[in-house]
């Protein structure tokens, strides 16, 4: 296992260097990340994989970064991030979508006043961690869930980064949902069937004029075989851009070519601490004085938390189980008080209803029938609440995706921002319920504990949520 070494009342700057040599210098390796003092006792110095923002030396062949003197004469000139983000950059790792936040952490360990700096502390890592300090007593702690914020963070500037236009990523998003959907449905077909079954089951939607998207990936998964992985993925692209040789598709293979590692295998899990007895590999609290003997190795005793999304969860039965929870059945939502809606939205879904086949996927319905329905009931409540879409939410490593819509508090900090206690998500389906439900009931978990953490460590605050295909 690889010790990664860092100091106790860790900031930022020892965080984001610690994460950059767990989940990219020792990707797919067995971690642990150690805190001690400040002055690094020798046999530590000596026998520890990896020193980030302690140990006063750099020596990248060695994994030692530290920018304090006499590694640099003035220690302002850089920080451990950048310095082990440059190293990363010069063995060919992909890690310069990360500037952003190399930059910000490199701004606050050396307390310039940039715009970016301010805004980090509103919303960004320096705002984050601050959070969880507030809220957690050890280093391991605070850690552990600031490294579930920083890999979505890594997503998104990874997606701004190759994804530099708004509207190329939405259209890319919606329809990468959309063929998502209908390959993984295709996939399940073609895998319940042998190749003559299914060459009959392709005939047979052709006939009744299924939606082209299905009868493709059937044609296509009729020659692959096993799970949707991610050759599967390159299978799918490089034949759709065949059909469309769009710049965007074209620049979506690309993307997927050159990081789908990255994507989809965010290094080694960090579980969260609260859901085992033990302390988890990949972290250890370790306060060591100087002159003392090294960090002694976490146990390895704990169950493995694998990361998940809300939509590996398949259903209710699924998810009571995995997080222990009982279900019960009870009229909760009673309309005494039904909103009228305007002349306008009624006008508006009829036209939907007469010219547009508002049932053929599910995105037609999110478009046109379930997200035109939530808008106009949101408006009542606008001054007080955001109606977010397609917008992630993490509680940690497991309860992590992205529902469809969910409604959450308009936060202080304004629109750009969520704001706590979620109140209601909804998932959108075509058909699948028992999916739907376990999905939603999933995000509802991941909904609750982070209300928890965020008003007055209520668990009990009630959120509702709701699954529908948009049928009238």
């Amino acid at each position: 296992m690889k010790q990664i070494v860092t100091h106790a009342n860790p900031d930022l700057d020892a965080i984001v260097s610690a994460w950059l040599a767990q989940d990219f210098l020792f990707r797919g390796q067995p971690t642990e990340v150690v805190f001690v003092s400040r002055k690094v006792p020798e046999k530590v110095r000596q026998t520890a994989d990896c020193l980030v923002d302690v140990g006063n030396t750099y020596c990248p062949e060695r994994y030692r970064f530290d920018h304090k003197p006499p590694a640099f004469a003035n220690r302002n000139s850089t920080c451990a991030t950048r310095l082990i983000w440059e190293h990363l950059r010069e063995i060919g790792v992909q890690v310069e979508h990360l500037a952003p936040l190399v930059q910000v952490t490199y701004e606050g360990d050396t307390h310039r006043n940039s715009a970016a700096l301010k805004q980090s502390r509103i919303d960004g890592p320096h705002a984050e961690l601050a959070r969880l300090k507030r809220q957690y007593r050890t280093a391991t702690d605070v850690y552990q869930r600031m490294v579930v914020w920083l890999r979505q963070h890594a997503r998104q500037l990874l997606l701004d980064e190759f994804f530099p236009d708004d509207d190329i990523l939405s259209d890319i998003i919606d329809n990468a949902e959309r063929l998502r959907q209908m390959y993984r449905r295709g996939i399940e077909i073609a895998t319940q069937q042998d190749a003559a079954t299914l060459d009959n089951t392709i005939a047979v939607l052709q006939a009744r004029q299924a939606p082209a998207e299905l009868i493709d990936a059937l044609t296509l998964v009729s020659q692959l075989s096993g799970d949707f992985t991610a050759e599967h993925v390159r299978e799918i692209l490089t034949h759709f851009e065949s059909q469309m040789a769009t710049p965007a598709l074209a620049r979506t293979r690309l993307f997927f070519e050159e990081y789908h590692d990255f994507l989809t295998t965010p290094g080694e899990p960090v579980a969260d601490t609260e859901t085992a007895a033990a302390p988890t590999a990949g972290t250890a609290e370790a306060v060591v004085p100087e002159e003392e003997a090294t960090p002694t190795e976490p146990t390895d005793t704990a169950t493995e938390i694998k990361p998940m999304a809300f939509s590996d969860f398949k259903s209710v039965p699924e998810v009571l189980k995995r997080f222990r929870i009982a279900h019960a059945e009870d009229v909760f939502v009673r309309g005494e008080a039904f909103l009228e809606p305007s002349k306008q939205f009624l006008q508006e879904l009829e036209f939907s209803q007469r010219h547009l086949n508002i049932f053929r996927s599910e995105g037609a319905r999110c478009e046109a029938v379930i997200y035109p329905i939530l808008r106009e009931v949101y408006k009542a409540y606008a001054e007080d609440y955001v109606l977010w879409l397609k917008e992630p939410l993490a509680y940690d490593a497991i309860l992590s995706g992205t529902p469809d819509y969910f409604v959450a508090t308009r936060s202080e900090f304004g629109k750009p921002v969520i704001g706590t206690p979620l109140v209601i998500l909804v998932e959108a389906k075509k058909n699948d319920f028992e999916i739907g439900w376990g999905q939603c009931l999933a995000a509802l978990i991941a909904a609750q504990k982070i209300n928890a953490q965020e008003v007055n460590g209520d668990a009990m605050f009630p959120v509702y949520g709701i699954v529908t295909d948009g049928v009238l």
